[in-house]
């Protein structure tokens, strides 16, 4: 719920390329995605998004959209629901 909650706010998100997290962050296009275990990678990242003020409005812009898109109360009640038939 944490990369929703950032991309509701317009913020982007350095996650790990595993379990649900490609599903909500775009790589390159919503945020940024790295492997898992992999520290140095996930380093460069952070700097390039602390160094490139119009990377991390133009990923957060499109984050927001995004989850406003696909990630509304109702379709995530659907969603549970459907889990659970």
């Amino acid at each position: 719920m944490t990369v929703i909650e950032a991309g509701a706010h317009g913020l982007p998100t350095v996650a790990a390329l595993s379990g649900a997290f490609p599903e909500v962050v775009r790589d390159g296009e919503t945020g940024l995605l790295v492997e898992p275990d992999d520290p140095k990678a996930l380093a460069k990242v952070l700097q390039h998004l602390i160094t490139h003020p119009d990377l991390r409005l133009r990923l957060g812009a499109a984050a927001r959209a995004h989850v406003a898109a696909n990630f509304t109360v109702e379709r995530m009640a659907d969603r549970f629901v459907a889990a659970l038939a």
